[in-house]
């Protein structure tokens, strides 16, 4: 009877070896990412829009990507546990996707997509997180939420210029501008 009970135990504590490497195998880094950026000077992209006559100003997705890893970099999360080691950021419209890479506890290295949801609130660009998935799986809202991301757009803008409008576009934001 002994024998069976670890016997059982045996296939019971392989079987749950198994289903931890596999979900462990699920959600590994696929690709190598980081924090590091390149600063996008708002006051050269003015300058520009200046020498063009033009009163709009456009992000491209690889500018948005520069913008929001430093907003990363810069931000500590306050989530125990949970080192961010990487990002890549994906535009579509208003939505956003994070493609982040992590290490769970010191000892856990993985990668999920975290959604955002890009909102114009002057004077500020506002990501919300709205969804993560880390492999196959979607994790619920309720158990990982950050808070918004909030990058201020104005701040580097000359005294006379303001933000009249933001519009969200497929791969780029355009900003269009008005005179104080």
């Amino acid at each position: 009877m002994l024998k069976k009970w670890l016997l059982t135990l045996a296939i019971l504590a392989a079987i749950a070896t198994v289903l931890v490497i596999a979900l462990l195998w699920t959600v590994r880094p696929t690709e190598a990412l980081d924090l590091n950026y390149k600063p996008i000077s708002v006051s050269a992209k003015i300058k520009e829009m200046i020498a063009s006559r033009s009163l709009e100003l456009r992000l491209t997705e690889e500018e948005l990507n520069q913008i929001l890893k430093r907003e990363l970099a810069v931000r500590k999360l306050s989530l125990p546990n949970v080192q961010i080691q990487g990002a890549r950021f994906q535009q579509d419209g208003q939505m956003v996707t994070a493609h982040v890479q992590a290490e769970l506890y010191g000892l856990i290295r993985t990668q999920a997509a975290l959604s955002f949801r890009l909102k114009w609130e002057p004077p500020n660009l506002v990501a919300e997180h709205v969804k993560t998935t880390a492999g196959p799986w979607t994790v619920p809202v309720r158990r990982f939420h950050l808070d918004p991301i909030v990058v201020p757009i104005d701040d580097e803008l000359p005294p006379l210029v303001a933000i009249k409008d933001v519009k969200f576009e497929p791969s780029a934001i355009a900003v269009s501008f008005r005179l104080k």
